[in-house]
């Protein structure tokens, strides 16, 4: 992707959080094993259980549990002419058909939407300058300025997951 020749060159990097934490209490995992069981009990009812149900059951509760456990790594986030990268994974512009910052009440993201099919890419803004990560990525990708937070992200914060 080109870059406007009337504008200098401009970078940007910081270290964040993978994705947000919510602390979890114990009632928090209280609920889920609550909500598992009314879950178990609806299907019971409406189509009896066999085997196959429980174990799906107990496996994706499993698999809950340990994704609610898991604490972020801390990544280095870059933006720059060649495209960007979080973490690991490397991004070109050439992918991306825009960007948006959205508002999650106790934090800030970079959201990255793909010109095809798929999950857009996100980047905690930690104690970034909102105007300066705007006017450094605003040289490379076109802002949507009227975006809201994503459906998964909604249910994500009421849940405190």
């Amino acid at each position: 992707m080109a870059i406007k020749s009337s504008q200098p060159v401009a970078s940007l990097s910081w270290r964040a959080p993978e994705f947000y934490y919510y602390a979890k209490s114990g009632s928090w995992f209280l609920n889920g094993g609550v909500i598992g069981l009314v879950a178990l009990i609806i299907l019971y009812f409406a189509r009896g259980l066999d085997w196959t149900t429980i174990i799906m059951l107990v496996v994706g509760g499993y698999a809950l549990y340990k994704i609610a456990h898991k604490k972020p790594e801390t990544v280095q986030v870059k933006i720059g002419p060649e495209g960007f990268s979080i973490g690991e994974d490397n991004y070109s512009y050439e992918d991306f058909k825009s960007f948006h910052l959205t508002d999650h009440s106790e934090y800030l993201t970079i959201d990255f939407d793909r010109k095809k099919v798929g999950t857009p890419v996100s980047a905690l803004l930690t104690n970034q300058d909102v105007d300066k990560v705007r006017s450094v990525i605003g040289r490379y990708l076109p802002e949507e300025n009227r975006r809201t937070e994503f459906i998964s992200d909604t249910i994500n914060r009421i849940i405190k997951f």
